[in-house]
């Protein structure tokens, strides 16, 4: 289904590389090194592979955010340089990690006992704090299981840990957003109907889910469906095209029915851009923006509306629905 989206129109945005064409209808964000800080989504058109000179890029695209995910393990002095852009900017942040990638393969979610407890508040504290620097509304939960445990108890903790790790990123205005996922292995939450049950068990307002079309493929589910199921839970959207996590319109996902029911339920949050070029080049950049450019406009082109500006920027990374929708 390569260039399914991209036609004569995106063909012509190849070779402009018109950083402003048109208006997104959506809050997109890219990611600015979600699986390694040297591999940020602008790193052959930006100049520098900083998170800064690459928020700065995203900016000039015109996109409304950025995805910074680890940012509670990057050096500070980092963070400082990117909030700089950020507010300078106008942009939004999306999902902060709750701890670092060491921290988040350790089972310590589904466990009851006092040195766990203490070692997931503080973890959470951490990544409030950096959150709140860079404006991000959502700490992303991985939750590690511990395979010589029974799955039941595993969940019960981990029903309990989010109650209390949610009345915490409450007060600060902060939600928790669960990432089902079979990328890394043994996860608590392997599909998006296991996050849901631990939602409705949890039952505790800022508990929520992120939504992510690359992980629900990988498990052999329709993305449109998930996502219409899950919508009134979901705290943010993450897209990525399969196979290899590329640029929505490279693989085989139906991006434009995911977008049709983004716009439906009245979704007005980050969509953030968390997968790489299909072609690792100055060339495949432009050519993935012009994907994303003619996705944009058939959406648009279909009757759906322009929704980024029905939120501020800085300090609004958290997805939400439309009231009454």
């Amino acid at each position: 289904m390569e260039d399914l989206y991209l036609g004569s129109a995106g063909a012509s945005a190849l070779s402009t590389d018109a950083d402003a064409a048109g208006r997104w209808a959506f809050r997109f964000a890219p990611q600015l090194g979600y699986r390694s800080p040297d591999q940020p989504l602008f790193r052959h058109s930006a100049g520098d592979v900083s998170p800064a000179a690459q928020a700065a890029r995203a900016a000039d695209l015109g996109f409304a955010g950025v995805q910074y995910p680890w940012a509670v393990s990057r050096p500070a002095a980092e963070r400082s340089q990117l909030a700089k852009v950020l507010r300078d900017r106008g942009l939004a942040t999306g999902c902060v990690v709750w701890a670092s990638w060491e921290v988040i393969r350790q089972p310590l979610w589904g466990r009851t006992d006092a040195a766990a407890r203490e070692k997931i508040a503080a973890h959470m504290i951490r990544a409030v704090a950096a959150a709140k620097e860079i404006g991000a509304a959502t700490i992303a939960v991985l939750a590690a299981a511990d395979p010589a445990r029974p799955m039941a108890e595993e969940r019960t903790g981990l029903v309990d840990n989010l109650r209390r790790a949610a009345d915490l990123v409450q007060r600060s205005g902060l939600c928790i957003g669960l990432e089902p996922m079979i990328v890394l292995p043994e996860m608590m939450l392997k599909t998006y109907a296991d996050g849901l049950e631990v939602i409705e068990a949890s039952a505790h307002p800022a508990v929520r889910l992120i939504f992510d079309s690359g992980h629900v493929q990988s498990v052999g589910e329709d993305p449109v469906a998930t996502l219409q199921h899950t919508l009134p839970h979901v705290c943010l959207v993450q897209l990525a095209d399969q196979p290899g996590r590329v640029e929505p319109g490279a693989g085989t996902i139906d991006m434009l029915s995911v977008l049709r029911s983004l716009g439906r339920h009245g979704y007005q949050g980050l969509v953030e851009l968390e997968h790489d070029w299909a072609e690792d080049s100055l060339e495949g950049e432009r050519r993935g923006l012009a994907r994303l450019r003619a996705l944009n406009q058939a959406y648009l082109a279909q009757g759906g509306g322009p929704l980024m500006d029905a939120f501020p920027s800085f300090g609004a990374g958290s997805g939400q629905l439309a009231r009454g929708t």
